[in-house]
């Protein structure tokens, strides 16, 4: 897997010449939640749906 820096590059390289910051940020923002969850799920810090409605009745 390449290193975080790399995909920010590389996703950052794919906007278009003219995007502001907010752009960028948020690209880099999506990026980063996406490989937490993709951390999560590896180290099986999930939840089924079953769990989730269980654990929702709670509220």
């Amino acid at each position: 897997m390449s290193t975080f820096k790399q995909e920010a590059i590389k996703t950052i390289t794919k906007l278009k010449d003219d995007a502001t910051f907010d752009e960028i940020s948020y690209e880099i923002y999506v990026l980063n939640q996406i490989r937490k969850g993709l951390d999560d799920f590896e180290n099986k810090r999930t939840m089924t749906m079953d769990e989730l409605l269980e654990d929702s009745k709670a509220w």
